[in-house]
């Protein structure tokens, strides 16, 4: 795995919550486009969550923060 796609798994465990691509971006120090497709990937990889709410995509980590 990527080492960007590591960072964005630590910030999203980091933050006990969900985020959206932005807040991920921002904690990250990375573009929101950057950041939006390794999301994307990390998804398509089974290791995200993601539930739209209006006009934000929301990410979560896919297993309970217990078993990592």
């Amino acid at each position: 795995m990527m080492r960007s796609k590591k960072h964005l798994l630590k910030v999203i465990y980091k933050a006990c919550r969900p985020l959206t691509t932005k807040q991920v971006s921002e904690h990250a120090e990375m573009s929101w486009n950057t950041s939006k497709k390794f999301l994307s990937e990390l998804y398509a990889e089974g290791y995200l969550r993601k539930k739209s709410m209006s006009n934000r995509v929301f990410w979560d980590l896919n297993v309970k923060r217990g078993e990592i």
